[in-house]
């Protein structure tokens, strides 16, 4: 019966629910990534996963083991219809769900210095490091400069820089 519901809705119900369900299981391992405890590890993954299996979303790999063996316990369902209207779809959505919607905005929002910062306009943060200098007599750390202020440059005074280095770097040699 479970076997036969997975096959019966039509394609883009399976796309859309696949784009559900796997938005639901990223967000279940980014927040169990996030989790120090191994009690917070366990609930932030049990809670969007079970939400995802009693909604009736689509994933394939939930798919990939319930479709068939619904069709081994006798239900009227062809290898073709499997793959064709039940997996090719939900493993579709399930790509746009966890790529698209979960990973893109993730790399989107924390991997700022990736994005072209010139067409976007928008501003970089550059910090200076912070230089340490070891005794040999007591292997005590002992801080020269601290951080200095983070400045806000724009990509237009990044992007000069960094020719204007390797520019320098071209000269030099």
């Amino acid at each position: 019966a479970v076997a036969l519901k997975k096959v019966k809705p039509s394609w883009m119900s399976i796309f859309l629910k696949g784009i559900a369900a796997n938005f639901m299981v990223c967000v279940g391992v980014w927040q169990s990534a996030c989790a120090e405890e191994v009690s917070g590890k366990i609930l932030s993954l049990w809670f969007p996963i079970n939400a995802f299996v009693l909604m009736g979303f689509d994933h394939c790999v939930a798919n990939q083991f319930l479709i068939p063996l619904g069709m081994m316990l006798g239900a009227d369902i062809s290898v073709k219809k499997l793959l064709l209207e039940a997996l090719l779809p939900a493993t579709l959505g399930n790509i746009v769900g966890g790529g698209l919607l979960v990973g893109g905005i993730y790399w989107y929002v924390f991997d700022s210095k990736m994005r072209i910062s010139i067409k976007l306009r928008m501003p970089v943060v550059v910090e200076s490091k912070k230089v340490r200098k070891v005794s040999k007599k007591s292997n005590e750390e002992r801080e020269d400069s601290e951080y200095a202020d983070a400045s806000v440059d724009t990509d237009e005074q990044v992007y000069a820089r960094s020719i204007s280095k390797s520019v320098e770097e071209e000269e030099n040699i």
